[in-house]
């Protein structure tokens, strides 16, 4: 073969080399894939009553794969907001990666700056971790981990109305620095990891019932335990709301349930795990709701 043709020959192969870098996803110099995302219980819609909030925690995750090198993440940064009509009202790395190896984390030292940020445009979260200062402290070499906790809140639509609210990874917001960007540390390189968003459907509701109000007059007294008691075992008419009757949420009714709302009316028994008053009951379906 000549050298003119070796060399195109080199040449065509390097070019191919390059594409298929690119085609798997990376960039020139890096050296393993990330990608910011979250997870949380978003997979079905969540229903509430109008007029009261919605509140969820978050966890903002962050994967490694494709990793070509003995290291993992030492470090990163990042930038967090949520769409219209919901706010993000909290963020902590504790119970994540980030926190300090005493409170079962990974971090040994090193730093950790994690806040809200606030004002017109700049309304989020913001964190930057590093995992030591000292000692080569990395995540794993691949995998998933939680690295933040957010906490987002916003009301409850109207009854019958459903809505989708999103937090997503947003570089430029701003806390008591500089500008951050989604941006992790690894391999002496910095590394943009993709991203993906978080999505949750919520809808209102007006299907509600009191609890222990089995014959659904709006008070709580002896009457209900003999209306269930009448129900389970003398051919007495259905309550009102068979599941505002579990009194002890073990999502069986039986004697227990008249007998857990006696105590808690007369004996100063413990009150039932789904609350008291006018709650939210998904498979009632009352002419009128509670108040």
């Amino acid at each position: 073969m000549s050298y003119k043709l070796l060399s195109s020959f080199h040449l065509l192969r390097g070019i191919i080399a390059v594409v298929s870098i690119l085609a798997a996803g990376h960039c020139w110099g890096q050296e393993a894939d990330f990608e910011l995302s979250y997870s949380g219980e978003n997979g079905d819609t969540i229903n509430g009553f109008f007029g009261t909030d919605f509140i969820q925690t978050v966890d903002c995750t962050l994967s490694t794969s494709d990793n070509q090198t003995e290291l993992g993440a030492q470090g990163w940064s990042i930038s967090l907001a949520a769409g219209p009509g919901l706010d993000i009202v909290s963020i902590t790395v504790d119970g994540t990666a980030a926190a300090d190896e005493d409170a079962a984390g990974l971090r040994r030292g090193g730093f950790e700056k994690s806040e809200l940020t606030e004002g017109e445009a700049n309304q989020g979260a913001v964190s930057a971790v590093v995992l030591s200062f000292v000692e080569l402290v990395t995540l794993p070499l691949t995998g998933t981990e939680v690295i933040a906790k957010i906490d987002i809140q916003c009301p409850f639509p109207k009854a019958g109305v459903t809505e989708t609210k999103t937090v997503r990874y947003v570089d430029g917001l701003r806390g008591s620095g500089q500008p951050v960007d989604n941006v992790v540390a690894h391999a002496d390189a910095d590394v943009d990891p993709a991203r993906t968003a978080y999505e949750v459907s919520i809808a209102g509701t007006s299907n509600n019932a009191v609890t222990y109000d089995c014959n659904t007059d709006g008070r709580i007294n002896i009457a209900d335990a003999q209306c269930l008691l009448n129900w389970l075992f003398l051919g007495g008419p259905d309550p009102g709301c068979r599941e505002a009757m579990n009194f002890n949420g073990d999502d069986r009714l039986n004697i227990a349930d008249g007998i857990s709302g006696l105590n808690y009316l007369f004996l100063g028994g413990p009150p039932p795990p789904a609350g008291t008053g006018c709650q939210f009951y998904p498979e009632c379906e009352l002419e009128a709701p509670c108040e």
